[in-house]
């Protein structure tokens, strides 16, 4: 478990949203719609990131390695994401020159797409588009002050930046987008 691993509180925001709502999620969906879900979900995500020292399981993302001799970023992991999208995202590789993704790894520093549909100019994204994605959120992956990988979180509906940021810099966290595959990745022992 990465949380243990890295001496952290885990926590799901799966499980606080529940607290929160009082009630499963799939009833409060059926019983409200998704953009109230949605609206409670940034909310409680945007809180829960701006704690600082925990490890944080969302919905679904992927994992991104650097391969600083190549200069790309190359999917390690993926949650929620089924074998079709997961080898069509391998098809386009990814460039530090590269939107959000390449963007947050080269400065180090979160990047947010908050409507993918404003965004044309990497393939990728029309793959992401066909799988439902609408929002993105890139986090780096830092070790000793260098970007080594990045984490990017997928949304289902856009999201308005103050509203999904929380008003606020999201902060580099270890974990983010339900990837506890990491766990195992070669990043586990290189990360902050």
């Amino acid at each position: 478990h990465l949380a243990r691993q890295l001496g952290l509180r885990f926590v799901d925001s799966d499980s606080e949203i529940e607290h929160r709502i009082g009630m499963p999620i799939r009833d409060f969906f059926a019983a409200h719609g998704e953009a109230a879900f949605r609206e409670i979900e940034a909310e409680v995500i945007a809180q829960l990131a701006g704690q600082g020292g925990i490890v944080l399981a969302t919905g679904g993302g992927a994992v991104y390695v650097l391969d600083k001799a190549r200069g790309e970023l190359l999917l390690e992991a993926g949650h929620n994401m089924s074998e079709e999208l997961i080898a069509a995202v391998r098809q386009h590789h990814l460039k530090l020159s590269d939107p959000v993704v390449g963007e947050c790894a080269g400065r180090g520093e979160p990047v947010q797409l908050a409507d993918i549909d404003t965004q044309r100019s990497h393939p990728l994204f029309d793959v992401l588009r066909k799988a439902g994605v609408r929002g993105l959120l890139a986090v780096p992956l830092m070790h000793q002050g260098s970007t080594i990988g990045v984490l990017l979180v997928r949304g289902s509906a856009p999201r308005d930046s103050g509203v999904f940021l929380g008003g606020s810099p999201i902060p580099q966290l270890y974990h983010f987008g339900g990837l506890t595959s990491v766990v195992n990745s070669r990043l586990i022992d290189r990360i902050d």
